[in-house]
């Protein structure tokens, strides 16, 4: 409706069973998505903006931070990111990724109550600040939306900014228009 062309990247083929933080942050899913961006502009000559939700995050960073000018992207954004608190099995980006070298504009996106486990928005600081290359970073936080239905960690909760969607959407939409 905001008249973007948006591709949805799936599942690898040669990694059929899911990604790992490791496979996500890895040089060669970097590359994959080099060839998906090379793609998208032989079609359509737009600025290139990545979008990561939850883990996701973790692949849209590892790209900015490696793939630089026209074989990158021109923004990155992140919503609901992946920054689980220490002690827990999981590192968060900056430990797998180089987010200093990120040197396109940042856009953070998060639900101050956002129930998963690896996305407190306690942790969302520590990241921003490491981003010290981007021209621009920013944060919009939300709070509420409607209850519930599915488990913290999935779409159909706060972490999926479940009754905020089209207000998150429009946030979004203006900030990459912006930028």
């Amino acid at each position: 409706d905001a008249g973007f062309l948006v591709v949805s990247v799936g599942m690898p083929y040669d990694h059929k069973e899911g990604l790992t933080a490791k496979t996500r942050s890895a040089p060669e899913s970097a590359q994959d998505i080099a060839a998906v961006i090379a793609w998208i502009q032989q079609k359509n000559n737009k600025p290139i903006w990545l979008i990561g939700t939850s883990t996701g995050t973790i692949s849209a960073a590892n790209v900015a931070a490696r793939l630089k000018g026209a074989a990158g992207p021109h923004g990155l954004v992140m919503t609901s990111t992946f920054v689980p608190p220490p002690g827990t099995n999981a590192p968060p980006i900056y430990t797998l990724v180089d987010v200093s070298s990120i040197a396109v504009p940042t856009l953070f996106v998060h639900n101050r109550e956002d129930g998963c486990r690896t996305s407190p928005f306690t942790n969302l600081q520590p990241l921003i600040d490491r981003l010290n290359h981007a021209p621009k970073k920013e944060l919009i936080a939300v709070s509420g939306g409607l209850p519930p239905t599915s488990e913290p960690c999935d779409a159909m909760s706060r972490h999926g900014y479940l009754g905020l969607e089209d207000q998150v959407i429009g946030d979004i939409v203006n900030w990459v228009r912006a930028n």
